[in-house]
């Protein structure tokens, strides 16, 4: 499914902009029917990617209601090895190189 919306994208990307070039080889209902696919897959997309975050960010069950780190600004180190491996192994490196 992902394969198929970014090769679509791609595709009509292409074609839309280079639209003079494929108006020479290409007839005008498939320029027209090509914005049609572009702009509801880049729709489809925008409506997917804005539930996607609006769930992991507020109605996951790990952080219902929210997160409040984007408040705050600060993160327990429970969460932060939790969420964030990579940044937490980071700054513990970083502390024992200062010691």
């Amino acid at each position: 499914m992902v394969v198929a919306g970014s090769m679509s994208m791609i595709v009509t990307g292409f074609i839309l902009w280079f639209e003079n070039q494929s108006m020479a080889v290409l007839p005008k209902w498939i320029i027209d029917i090509t914005k049609v696919i572009h702009g509801y897959e880049g729709t489809l997309l925008f409506i997917l990617l804005f539930l996607w975050h609006i769930y992991n960010v507020h109605f996951n069950p790990t952080v219902f209601p929210m997160d409040m780190s984007w408040l705050s600004g600060k993160i327990s180190l429970k969460e932060l090895k939790k969420r964030h491996p990579i940044e937490y192994e980071r700054i513990v490196e970083a502390l024992r190189g200062k010691k």
